[in-house]
């Protein structure tokens, strides 16, 4: 199964997940984002997420790699050097991956799996992101996001198990 996903899709689930944390997790958690996150999720500063979620992807790929038949990360497939992405510009990632996914597999698999790793790339930056810091609540907080990125991917390899799925 084929997945492109979207960076801009990433950093929004990104910032909705910080938000919902800070408000939901008293002083110290708003203090953490307010302290590191809201200058690196600031529209001013997206190179920098990009990077983290760069990281986040190849760490989801690592992680998932005994299902992966393909992964593709700003064209770069791990087949020749490095692209210099530094000579082209500022772009956005642009990452792709390829699973292999049991015959039968209901369509509807395939948007679940796709969010699962949406939202894991978006907790590991974030968790990226926070661990950066020397605050306790922001290192507490990239733990935290840490351990709910590994909880997502734990359900992909369960839709792609070897058993078809069958149909009556």
């Amino acid at each position: 199964m084929h997945f492109v996903l979207s960076s801009d899709r990433i950093i929004e689930l990104a910032r909705a997940l910080a938000a919902f944390r800070a408000l939901s997790g008293g002083d110290d958690a708003s203090a953490a984002r307010s302290a590191v996150l809201d200058p690196l999720l600031d529209p001013e500063r997206r190179e920098i997420f990009d990077t983290a979620v760069r990281h986040a992807f190849a760490r989801v790929v690592l992680r998932l790699i005994g299902d992966v038949r393909v992964g593709v990360l700003d064209a770069e497939d791990g087949s020749g050097p490095p692209k210099d992405i530094a000579t082209l510009g500022y772009q956005p990632p642009m990452m792709t991956l390829d699973l292999e996914t049991p015959e039968g597999l209901p369509e509807a698999a395939s948007w679940a799996i796709r969010r699962a790793l949406e939202e894991a790339i978006a907790l590991l930056a974030l968790a990226s992101l926070a661990g950066a810091s020397t605050l306790p609540s922001a290192l507490l907080l990239a733990r935290e996001w840490e351990t709910k990125a590994l909880a997502a991917l734990t359900s992909v390899p369960s839709h792609l198990a070897p058993a078809p799925y069958v149909r009556d």
